[in-house]
């Protein structure tokens, strides 16, 4: 890696390789020290003492309201874009 940030003559490279091959070797050096920590931890995991539910009531609920919207809206642009033939209107 070192050779090949010597051969670039760009500098915008040379910076991008020098950046990923300090990075590598940081990685090295902490997976090869013990007594490094990766990993801290807070607190010991805890069992829920009650059932995780979804609210049924309140998702059909709002399904309900957006979709009456939903459509309600579509029947306005549609309307609203309609072209209606003025002239068979006029004869009859």
């Amino acid at each position: 890696m070192e050779e090949l940030i010597k051969l670039t003559d760009n500098k915008a490279a040379t910076d991008v390789l020098s950046e990923k091959y300090a990075k590598q070797l940081f990685k090295i050096a902490l997976l090869k020290s013990p007594e490094v920590e990766l990993i801290n931890v807070l607190q010991q995991p805890v069992k829920p003492t009650t059932h995780i539910k979804p609210k049924r009531f309140l998702f059909v609920t709002l399904g309900v309201i957006l979709g009456d919207m939903l459509g309600a809206s579509i029947v306005l642009v549609r309307f609203a874009l309609r072209k209606e033939n003025y002239k068979s209107e006029l004869i009859t």
